[in-house]
């Protein structure tokens, strides 16, 4: 944990201390060249919500946080994010719950009624 916590205050300035986390663990395979996400639990939910709260400022790094979602969530953010760039400005997520803003300023949530709808816009083209 320490050598986690050491490569996050390098790369974020964010100071964490071994009370603040529960476990952590990288995703997939080691691949030479390539890095891993690390998987993170905090111990506190104040402690990571504030966290989550810097990465906007921590996305121009190497390092930023962000929120793990259950597969159907992340589709459901991935569709969200991805199929209408027209009328979505950003996409972001707060304890399982996708919010985004509206090029029109308006905030949305996104309903649990309302993820069918989202997964069955088509995926843009690439160009």
């Amino acid at each position: 944990m320490k050598l986690v916590a050491d490569v996050v205050k390098q790369h974020t300035g964010i100071q964490l201390i071994r009370t603040d986390l529960d476990f952590g663990h990288r995703l997939g395979r080691f691949e030479n060249g390539k890095s891993r996400p690390v998987v993170l639990k905090f111990i506190s939910r104040e402690r990571k919500i504030q966290i989550l709260k810097m990465s906007k400022e921590l996305k121009q790094g190497k390092i930023y946080p962000s929120e793990h979602l259950t597969p159907l969530n992340q589709n459901v953010f991935n569709s969200v994010r991805l199929k209408k760039r027209d009328t979505v400005e950003s996409v972001w997520s707060r304890g399982g719950t996708i919010f985004y803003k509206g090029r029109d300023g308006s905030m949305n949530r996104v309903l649990f009624s309302q993820y069918e709808e989202w997964l069955n816009l088509p995926w843009p083209q690439r160009k």
